[in-house]
């Protein structure tokens, strides 16, 4: 018979990778992960910490410590320690946590904690932060219990990676529509501008040299417009939405 405590794990990380499928922003990403992990565990903290641009440390979301506001860590904090002690694709367990000071001065809020789980969240060959969870006195965890937070570690490490990639392409996408349709706009005014110029050109006496150059300015002119249709048509379908390119599609 399967233990009550595994079906609660099972059913906690099967309602997370639900849960989280549906999310479309990091902050809601990482809201969502305590909260079901609240929802289903009794833990007296989970904490999850990511990193920025700035490759800082910033609190996302928690339970149990009394951190409202987003944190940034002074620019002399060494990161470099981070990478070389907790970059291994496992987790770190600590029963004695409020002693790591060389590890918990990047977490803050989670020193009156005793037992803490640290579990590293990966995308391909990057840290992306972590996922904390203890307790606040000494408590070991079961095999079950690292068995979840391995799980969540890599899934949740997954969904962001994905979540992230899909809005830089979006923003990109949205950059290069923008540059599209302002470069389109731009070369038919001066298109429009050369057209007339050479219609009031060609209206005079020209001689044989003229004709000539009016003749190469015709052909650029012809030859822009058709650059002109071709940005058209990019344009139009980098704003179609991307879909996956095989399968069967259901409407909504």
């Amino acid at each position: 018979m399967i233990k009550y405590e595994t079906k609660i794990f099972a059913q906690c990380l099967n309602d997370l990778v639900k849960t989280l499928l549906e999310c479309t922003t990091l902050q809601k990403l990482s809201e969502e992960t305590i909260r079901v992990i609240r929802e289903h565990l009794f833990y007296d903290v989970i904490v999850l910490y990511l990193f920025n641009q700035e490759e800082k440390l910033q609190l996302r979301a928690n339970h149990g410590i009394n951190i409202t506001e987003e944190i940034e860590h002074p620019e002399l904090l060494d990161t470099s320690f981070i990478l070389e002690n907790l970059s291994e694709r496992k987790m770190f367990i600590f029963q004695d946590w409020p002693n790591k000071k060389e590890y918990n001065q990047f977490f803050p809020g989670t020193t009156e904690f005793q037992s803490l789980a640290i579990i590293p969240l990966f995308y391909k060959n990057y840290i992306l932060g972590f996922l904390c969870i203890g307790y606040r006195k000494k408590q070991k965890f079961t095999h079950e219990e690292m068995i979840l937070f391995e799980n969540i570690g890599i899934f949740f490490g997954e969904r962001i990676g994905n979540l992230v990639h899909q809005t830089n392409y979006q923003r990109r996408v949205d950059e290069l529509n923008e540059v599209i349709k302002r470069v389109r706009h731009d070369f038919a005014n001066d298109i429009q501008s050369i057209a007339l110029a050479l219609e009031l050109i060609q209206s005079t006496e020209l001689d044989e040299d003229q004709e000539k150059y009016v003749r190469i300015l015709n052909n650029s002119k012809d030859s822009t417009i058709n650059r002109i249709k071709e940005l058209k048509k990019l344009k139009k379908k980098h704003e179609d939405e991307v879909t996956i390119g095989f399968g069967l599609y259901k409407k909504e």
